[in-house]
This record gives C-alpha cells, structure tokens and sequence, in this order.
C-alpha cells in the first residue's frame, strides 16, 4: 500500500489518498473500475459508508495493516481503516468531511504520544489554509496519553524539539494536550511514547 489510504471493510475496496482517488471514491469524477448494477447498487451500495460502515480508524502511520487484517478489525466492526505518514493530506480530510455527511459517527484517531501526534489528532478535523471544512468530523482520541505511559510503563526515548517552546506549548494544548503532558513532552530531556512501545 501506498504512504496514504483508504479501506472499506467487507468490499476491501482501497483507495489511495490522493485527490483524483477520493474524488472517483465520493463520486465526484467518474470511476473507471468493473461494471455495476446500477439497481442494485442503489438499494444495497457496495462502496460508501451506507449498510457497510459507520466508524472509520485513522492512525498515524503505516505497518499496521498486517496485524489488522489478521485480526479482521474492519470486518468484525465494520470499521474502515484509513492511515497516513504523518500529518493528514488534503484528500483524507475532503474524505473525512464528506463521510461525516454521510453517516459516518466517529471518526477513531490513534497516534503517538509525542508533539507530531497531538498535531496529527489536532489537525484532522480544523479548519486550515488548504482545506476547509463543511462538516463537523466526529474525531475521538484513542491514542496514547501520559495514563497510558505510566500505566503501560513504556520507556522513553530522546527527541529533539526544534523550534520556540513557548509556540509548542500553545500548539500542544490547543490540540488537546495536558498541563501535565505538556510537561513532559517538552521536559529537558524531550521524551515521546510511540505506538509500539519503544
């Protein structure tokens, strides 16, 4: 799979992340894939989030797919899955608004625990200079908090904080983040959690 996609549950249907793919996936362009039914493609669609899903999984990176499918996360809760490598492309967020007009409820966002995934969580759903929201995106953090760490007493690892920190601060709460995970993030040694627990 590509740096950026897309999966439905059950049709196994992928689409990349790229502008064109949405668009042909929200029927906007026109698809160019096998020949359908029309009648029965209205009474019972085979893509989109109507009798297929409600929920969409995002997470943050890639190399989960494996595991997922061999857990069949997307068919036993008929959850589409949708990954990036970072921060969301243009496309993910058209794709997110859009479902959330059609029926889709929540939107599961698992990330790091780390300066780059509050941005990730904060950013998926806002407003910015590239795209602009007609909907509101019913995002719900699932990723890694301070709890989790201490919890889970997953180790730290180095990582440089480039930049004004009194900016990061503000960019970090605004997305959501603690006083107390704040304070971490951004101690003097600059730890961060990832999702594998290293």
């Amino acid at each position: 799979m590509g740096a950026a996609h897309f999966r439905e549950p059950h049709t196994g249907r992928e689409v990349a992340l790229g502008t064109l793919e949405v668009r042909q996936y929200l029927g906007d362009r026109p698809y160019f894939g096998p020949a359908v039914d029309l009648a029965y493609e209205e009474s019972f669609p085979t893509s989109g989030p109507k009798h297929r899903y409600s929920t969409v999984l995002f997470i943050e990176k890639e190399g989960f797919d494996p595991l997922l499918k061999a857990a069949r996360i997307a068919e036993r809760f008929d959850i589409a899955i949708m990954s990036t490598k970072g921060l969301s492309v243009t496309a993910a967020r058209m794709l997110l608004d859009r479902l959330s007009a059609r029926g889709v409820e929540k939107v599961l966002v698992l990330h790091d625990f780390d300066v780059s995934g509050f941005s990730i969580f904060g950013t998926l759903g806002t407003d910015g200079r590239r795209y602009s929201f007609q909907n509101t995106v019913p995002l719900v953090d699932i990723g890694l908090r301070l709890t989790d760490v201490e919890t889970l007493g997953l180790e730290s690892e180095p990582v440089k904080v480039e930049g004004d920190l009194e900016k990061r601060k503000r960019t970090l709460h605004r997305h959501g983040a603690t006083p107390d995970e704040i304070a971490f993030l951004l101690d003097e040694q600059k730890r961060r959690k990832n999702l594998a627990g290293r």
